[in-house]
């Protein structure tokens, strides 16, 4: 990637994130990394917890780290990065991710997606597609990386789900939850949305 001077000067994509971290702090992160990430963003985190993954029994240090940035056009945005450490120091997992404000995104100022927010998913989505048809909903749901799950033509229903890796999940992996979700898409009698619900997928 080409050199950048700071992490605000990066284009807007999780990808590029993950590569200036890769290039300045390596490929993981391990306590002697997590003293390093200090000095260009913000603690936010710094606790002992489980990663199940890791262990059930054994616990692991969770730190997490933060950074607002403020785009041409206004909008604030925060590269964050979450990284479970074990107590000799050595790494074991992290995830980074790049959120936006829910106003920004509810507002149409950013594009919306699981990864990007965190907030009442079912609003955000019913803002979207209240009023396409089935064809649309499809295209919407696979831009988002939704999979249809079925359909239920006597109550005008159709499903999809969110899978979410849990593995490569810092929350599921602390917290021992599988965050996939189902997404309800009601439509009424001319075919068209009329109401989203979304829920755990258990």
């Amino acid at each position: 990637m080409d050199v950048v001077g700071n992490v605000c000067d990066l284009p807007e994509k999780l990808s590029a994130f993950e590569d200036y971290i890769a290039d300045r702090y390596g490929s993981s992160i391990d306590s002697v990394v997590a003293d390093k990430l200090e000095v260009e963003f913000n603690l936010v985190k710094d606790d002992i917890t489980n990663d199940f993954i890791y262990s059930k029994t054994e616990k692991a240090r969770l730190v997490g780290f933060s950074k607002y940035c403020t785009a041409e056009d206004g909008v604030r945005y925060k590269w964050q990065i979450a990284a479970t450490i074990n107590l000799k120091g050595n790494p074991i997992f992290h995830q980074l991710y790049m959120l936006y404000d829910v106003k920004d995104i509810h507002d149409g100022r950013r594009q919306f997606s699981f990864e990007n927010t965190h907030a009442d998913y079912r609003l955000l989505i019913l803002k979207d597609v209240k009023g396409m048809n089935s064809d649309k909903v499809a295209k919407y749901m696979s831009q988002l990386g939704v999979e249809y799950s079925h359909s239920d033509s006597a109550r005008n229903l159709e499903v999809y789900k969110h899978e979410v890796d849990f593995e490569n999940n810092m929350a599921s992996r602390i917290s021992a939850w599988d965050f996939s979700r189902t997404i309800t898409i009601k439509y009424n009698e001319k075919g068209v949305v009329a109401d989203v619900a979304v829920q755990w997928a258990f």
